[in-house]
Parts: structure tokens; sequence; C-alpha cells
């Protein structure tokens, strides 16, 4: 009997878990978030600390700065998009909250500070985080927007 890596195995053992995708975009959507999150506060803290001494760095740091707001942008309509649109893959899900992201810019502006706000609020006031957490700002943003993405949904679903 041969001991060691049996490829056999590992694939008969994630066959039993029987994931489903839409159980795995969660943990991709988390995954991806990570990981840009790492790679904007690299280059906000690198552009930030040598903007004064050229030009370039001063550019990279206004890039830098808008691919935050970008980012933010988009994770404030990403969850909206995953529970209006069902069945959809990872790619398609990014672009939809892209496309809605800057669809209605205004909106997407007011949200994106609301939810700056109660993180800002967060994390000077611990017990607001206790209290309050993520539900209060995740529950207004779906009661704001309700009305728009159930109308895009439904004519979608015919």
């Amino acid at each position: 009997m041969q001991r060691g890596f049996d490829k056999n195995c590992i694939l008969c053992s994630l066959n039993t878990l029987s994931i489903k995708p839409s159980e795995l975009y969660p943990l991709m959507y988390q995954l991806l978030i990570f990981i840009e999150k790492v790679l904007l506060v690299n280059s906000f803290t690198y552009f930030n600390q040598y903007k004064t001494t050229g030009l370039a760095y001063l550019i990279g740091f206004i890039l830098t700065l808008s691919f935050s707001l970008m980012f933010i942008m988009l994770f404030v309509h990403l969850p909206l998009v995953m529970v209006y649109f069902d069945d959809l893959g990872v790619t398609h899900y990014i672009k939809l909250s892209v496309i809605f992201a800057f669809r209605d810019f205004g909106l997407t502006i007011l949200l994106t500070l609301f939810v700056a706000a109660s993180l800002i609020l967060s994390y000077f006031f611990s017990i607001y985080m206790l209290i309050i957490g993520f539900s209060l700002p995740i529950y207004f943003i779906v009661k704001i927007t309700k009305k728009k993405y159930l109308i895009i949904s439904e004519r979608n679903n015919k």
C-alpha cells in the first residue's frame, strides 16, 4: 500500500461536500475584497509618504484615491446585486454592480457617504458598533434602493 498524497481521495472528499457555486460566491468575494484592500492600503501608504517628492507620486496618490472610491462604490452595490439577481457568475455580479454604481451616481455617493459615516462612528464610538453595527446601514441601503432594483430585476426575469 502506497502512503502519501492520493489525488483521488481528495477529489472524492471534495465531491461529497456538495458545495454549490452560489455558496462559494461569498467566499470568492471576501477573497477579492481582501486582496484589493491589501493592495490599495499598500499603495495609499506608499504614495502618501512620497507625494510631495515628485509629480509621479502625486499622480499615483490621486489614482489610488480614485480606485479606492470606485472600490467602495462597487462594494456598496455588490450585496444588492447578489440579492436581486440570482444565478449569475462572479464577473456578471461585479459588472452589474459597477453599472449600478455609475448609473445613478448621486445615489451611489449618498450611499457611500452613509456607509463611511457609519464606519467612522463605529471607529470612534465602539458602543455604536455594538448596538447598531452593520445592520442599520445595510437596512437603509436596501430600503433606499429597493424600488429601483425590483423594477430592473422583474424586467430581467421576464
